[in-house]
């Protein structure tokens, strides 16, 4: 769910997970490239995939978002830190929240 809705973002490569949910608890992992050449860019495409993971219906509140998001050339390495208003890094109810985004 999460690497579907990161494929259909601009500016996004490649997208992984690996999630392992068992007796109410699990971890997520993720490897998501971009396709930037600038900082700037690479910071637009992450708060793009953040938007979207805020609105998919099929993601859950609780499901944590990629920790880093790097270029193709691993030259760019970004996360939410780049952005005002993240304290860490957020699930995704946590950036609807930010966004005031409703899933749907």
């Amino acid at each position: 769910m999460f690497r579907e809705t990161a494929l259909a973002v601009d500016g996004v490569a490649s997208a992984e997970w690996d999630c392992n949910f068992q007796f109410g608890g699990g971890w997520i992992r993720s490897d998501v490239v971009l396709e930037a050449t600038t900082e700037d860019e690479a910071v637009a495409v992450m708060e793009d995939l953040l938007r979207a993971f805020a609105a998919s219906p099929d993601l859950e509140d609780g499901w944590s978002t990629p920790m880093e998001y790097v270029t193709e050339d691993g030259s760019i390495i970004v996360s939410v830190g780049n952005l005002d208003g993240f304290n860490g890094v957020p699930n995704v109810g946590e950036v609807r929240e930010h966004y005031a985004i409703t899933p749907g």
